[in-house]
């Protein structure tokens, strides 16, 4: 190969990426960003980290800062990513792309993060595939992955049922993988509103990032559940709630924990109780504040358990979700809450009548049975969508 790579990435100016986005070279600082983003967005360098400069060079500087490294290897990685696309064996030969820049980038002296990530930037090709390994490598095909999604979305190529010429529910696959098997404890959103924010201001409309949100997120559930043959229930609880229901990683995690809750002899009778909690309280309370309770008028037995019962595991359960010691969590929440939960909903007199027409009673209990729903559906799971209705 005489003509290194660097040489190369002019080349790319009439390779065009996508009819109204441009070339291949103008696509390189977008993804460059947004592969940074990705190493923010999972913790493996600062949130004030940036990419070289004239001013730092290509070198390793402290001009660079903490996770300067990365930052370096991220540059050259996608800057370098598509140049082989300009060479004759690729030419004649496409299915060696990424393979042969991996090549000449060893060849030619560049680090071998970066010539590793070239060739790691295309995984998974499909379903099955090996996953890119090093971090560069995950940043970088996260990133293309997310700009080619999010392109095509912007340029009216987004799949159909006859459709999609440029394999976003393969590209999708590709990311929900590599998020959960490597590990990357990031939420998806992030990525997706720094990848729209990255396109020309004419290629956004005001829809665009929600409508790639929920293509996400019907993806997540269609791998759940058809791929794992996850229970659909308890995946709809858990795409639901989350502390950020957008962390691939972090639902899996919930789905799992969910599972081995449901073994639990009074799981199911209490998923039907925190339905009603939440149906009675959407229908009647849903401007009521949860924290509205005036304990002076908690008249009867049965919601002053209740309270009591939410105000003992409260801390323990929120602390559990935190961590994300979901199964903890879930066990804590079924054993305090489960039987004062029962009993708050038998008929009156042994139970509350919930819509009193004393608006103080009526709005404590409004109050209450907020609080029991939201303990873990905010960060966990809504036990209200296992109930199936």
């Amino acid at each position: 190969q005489k003509t290194p790579l660097e040489d190369r990435v002019g080349d790319l100016g009439p390779v065009v990426f996508m009819e109204g986005l441009g070339s291949y070279l103008e696509r390189i600082p977008r993804v460059a960003a947004l592969a940074l983003e990705v190493a923010k967005a999972a913790g493996w360098c600062p949130e004030d980290a940036s990419l070289p400069s004239e001013a730092t060079g290509t070198r390793i500087t402290r001009a660079l800062g903490k996770g300067g490294a990365l930052a370096l290897h991220i540059h050259l990685a996608a800057r370098l990513a598509r140049a082989d696309l300009t060479t004759e064996v690729v030419g004649e030969f496409p299915e060696l792309q990424g393979q042969m820049g991996a090549i000449y980038a060893a060849q030619q002296g560049q680090p071998a993060e970066v010539a590793c990530a070239i060739r790691e930037h295309y995984l998974p090709r499909g379903e099955g595939d090996d996953l890119p390994q090093s971090q560069v490598g995950i940043c970088l095909a996260l990133a293309d992955k997310l700009d080619t999604i999010v392109s095509a979305w912007a340029t009216g190529n987004a799949p159909t049922g006859s459709g999609d010429p440029f394999m976003v529910r393969r590209n999708a696959l590709g990311v929900l993988r590599i998020l959960r098997e490597r590990e990357v404890d990031l939420g998806v959103d992030r990525l997706l509103r720094a990848a729209v924010a990255g396109l020309p201001a004419s290629a956004r409309s005001g829809t665009l990032e929600d409508e790639i949100q929920g293509f996400f997120r019907d993806r997540l559930e269609v791998m759940a559940t058809k791929s794992e043959r996850r229970d659909h229930l308890q995946t709809r609880a858990c795409l639901t709630a989350g502390r950020d229901a957008s962390n691939v990683l972090d639902f899996w995690r919930r789905l799992d924990a969910l599972g081995e809750l449901s073994s639990h002899e009074r799981f199911a009778k209490l998923c039907q109780l925190v339905d009603r909690t939440r149906t009675i309280t959407a229908k009647n309370g849903p401007d009521v504040d949860p924290d509205d309770i005036d304990t002076s008028r908690l008249e009867h037995p049965a919601e002053t358990a209740l309270l009591a019962a939410y105000e003992g595991c409260r801390a323990d359960v929120r602390a559990a979700i935190e961590a994300g010691r979901y199964a903890e969590a879930g066990r804590r929440y079924v054993d305090d809450l489960a039987e004062a939960t029962h009993a708050f909903f038998e008929p009156a007199p042994v139970g509350v009548f919930v819509m009193d027409e004393d608006l103080r009673l009526r709005t404590n209990r409004l109050a209450l049975l907020k609080r029991i729903h939201a303990l873990l559906a905010d960060g966990f799971a809504d036990l209200a969508e296992v109930a199936g209705k």
